[in-house]
């Protein structure tokens, strides 16, 4: 046997296996690159869970489902070389179902990927752009149609569809002077009332060139009636797509637009009543061919150079994030129930864990080792959930939620890093009419007032030992420890149902004006609240940013800002000697937003004056108001 001649044909043999292995490998890495998903949905049953989708593969789209207990079961439902949409979750009469929109067909799935209905346009119509939404409140999602002929690149026709046991034709409206070609359901003004959005290529009155704009339409019984129809957003674009990307109960518009150069940019924009208005702008690109929707994140497909990545919105710090590491079961239920943070950013949660450990576990002489800490460690008794033997009105989320935006607007102050603010009182030192039977009631937060003595004379003494106390601010700070005593003393009697005596009364009637007093004379000696200066100083608003935010696909960057705005009018039922009495009071207010600079406070101001300050946050709702009410103008509520 000639071994020499069997090493030789082994030797080709791995040389042309190797050859295959290499062209294999090279193959799969093209095809790898080649596959871009469009758009995925996964929804639990009681099975295990279907995954539906809609991949580009190598120019080709796909929209099928996968079932987790046969993981060999992938069914595909559409193949198409147009651009297919993603797989859309509807609601039926409250639960689950998903729609599979096709090049002539709507197709929709139980959430076990069974087939229930179908839906075929027919008269060689083709389905440009679609979406869904319940528009009309009956927990039913209508589906949304742009329509048109094959081939072409705009449409003509405007669907809606409804599923009332089948998908049937509820609307029908012939648009073919506008060249639709996109559909969105949003609902950019915070009416709890949901828009349609028709991209449009046409010209404008004040615009008179053919381009693509956004049209946002309001649905009654008659059909689609017009809400704006401006002439173009800022730069010509692409695409766009609506998401409430700052958490503010509005969606903002972020679109795919085109500069000078050729390069493409993402743009936000933000609904100011009647138009749109420009609040950022990513860096440029060399390309950007994708912008989805999904469900919890917009994505973003750019490429520069040769090189394509996705990109989603960056997380941006909260308020909420700090008072859940404190403690804050309330703020913790927001982030995670919610807002849903750990679907934006996987690791929201476990990183959100070992913070709060590392703060669970710090002692109380870690707590009070200086100012700063003291502080902190006072808030967190405005954190915690209050049960039997405080008063009802304490123990709802309404309250809590109060206290929660309490505790962030002092937090705010902290981050500002300056201590004492003149606010505006609401009594004077006296004078006038003598008011002998009004009623007032303190906040019996023994635990806040208790830490909040111990930081003050912490302070007085830390202070005075190192030189920095002159006898008439310790003397100011003495002053304002006995308030807090005070206030201890009528909260202890309040949670025993033990009516305050007359003095007492009286007292709290004064407790504007004293503090009026204090902080006033922080100014300069002898000064009231009228004779400051500096409008600056008199105004309780200030602003901090806390985080800078580094240039990404949503925006050029910016500034994380908090901030405390003018104080809020409370009314609150209190329980005083077996009777309850409707009380006014006042509260503190939070503000949380991206900036595209460093405001002063100064600026702040002038925004809250101007009206140009940020929505509320939404969990904010449950202790305001919705409509506007007269203020009583007398002194006896």
């Amino acid at each position: 046997m000639d071994l020499r001649n069997i090493n030789n044909s082994l030797k080709k043999i791995l040389r042309k296996r190797l050859i295959f292995l290499v062209a294999f490998l090279f193959l799969l890495i093209v095809f790898m690159n080649s596959v871009s998903p469009v758009g995925i949905v996964d929804v639990k049953n009681e099975k295990g869970r279907v995954t539906f989708f809609t991949y580009k593969i190598l120019g080709f789209y796909l929209q099928g489902l996968l079932k987790s207990e046969d993981i060999f079961g992938i069914k595909l439902i559409n193949f198409s070389v147009k651009k297919s949409t993603s797989p859309l979750l509807i609601k039926y009469r409250g639960e689950n179902l998903i729609s599979f929109i096709g090049e002539d067909s709507v197709k929709v799935f139980s959430k076990e990927g069974n087939e229930i209905w179908q839906y075929n346009l027919g008269n060689n119509d083709y389905i440009l752009s679609s979406c869904a939404g319940d528009v009309d409140k009956d927990l039913t999602d209508e589906i949304f149609l742009i329509t048109g002929k094959r081939n072409e690149n705009y449409g003509e026709n405007f669907i809606i569809l409804t599923l009332e046991d089948g998908i049937k034709l509820k609307l029908f409206e012939e648009m073919k002077v506008f060249n639709p070609w996109k559909v969105q359901i949003a609902d950019v003004d915070e009416d709890e009332n949901l828009e349609i959005s028709i991209g449009v290529y046409k010209k404008a009155e004040l615009h008179p060139v053919m381009a693509k704009r956004p049209f946002i339409y309001g649905l009654n019984e008659g059909g689609l009636f017009p809400k704006w129809r401006g002439s173009r957003l800022s730069k010509p674009f692409d695409d766009y797509v609506f998401f409430d990307i700052d958490e503010d109960g509005k969606d903002e518009l972020l679109s795919v637009e085109t500069v000078k150069d050729g390069k493409k940019i993402t743009s936000a924009y933000k609904w100011k009543g009647f138009g749109f208005e420009l609040f950022s702008e990513s860096s440029a690109y060399d390309e950007i061919d994708s912008i989805v929707k999904e469900e919890k994140r917009v994505l973003v497909r750019v490429r520069q150079g040769k090189v394509f990545s996705w990109g989603v919105v960056r997380p941006v710090p909260s308020g909420l994030d700090v008072m859940a590491v404190f403690g804050s079961n309330r703020a913790y239920d927001i982030q995670v129930n919610i807002n849903k943070e750990q679907e934006k950013w996987p690791k929201y949660i476990e990183q959100l864990n070992k913070m709060k450990e590392k703060f669970q576990n710090m002692k109380e002489e870690r707590w009070k080792s200086n100012f700063y800490f003291g502080w902190l460690w006072t808030l967190t008794g405005l954190l915690k959930e209050y049960g039997e033997g405080y008063p009802s009105f304490m123990r709802n989320t309404a309250w809590l939620d109060k206290s929660l935006s309490t505790a962030l607007g002092s937090w705010a102050q902290l981050k500002h890093d300056t201590i004492l603010y003149g606010k505006q009182s609401g009594a004077e030192m006296g004078g006038g009419e003598e008011l002998t039977d009004i009623k007032a009631y303190v906040e019996p937060n023994i635990e806040v007032y208790d830490k909040l003595l111990w930081l003050t004379k912490f302070s007085r003494v830390n202070l005075k030992e190192r030189g920095m106390l002159d006898a008439a601010v310790e003397s100011k700070m003495e002053i304002f420890e006995e308030l807090l005593q005070f206030l201890i003393n009528c909260s202890v009697k309040e949670l025993r149902d033990e009516e305050l005596t007359e003095d007492e009364y009286y007292r709290l009637q004064l407790f504007g004006g004293t503090l009026e007093s204090l902080t006033a004379s922080f100014a300069g000696d002898g000064l009231r609240w009228f004779e400051i200066t500096s409008e600056t100083d008199k105004n309780m608003a200030t602003i901090a940013d806390i985080h800078t935010i580094a240039p990404n696909q949503f925006g050029s960057g910016g500034y994380f800002e908090v901030g405390v705005g003018p104080a809020y009018e409370i009314y609150v039922v209190v329980p005083i000697g077996g009777k309850l009495y409707l009380t006014r009071g006042a509260v503190f207010s939070f503000f949380e937003f991206v900036s595209g600079k460093r405001l002063t406070d100064e600026e702040w101001q002038k925004m809250i004056k101007e009206g140009k300050a940020p929505e509320r946050l939404s969990w904010m709702k449950s202790y305001f108001s919705k409509d506007k009410m007269e203020i009583p103008d007398n002194n006896r509520l």
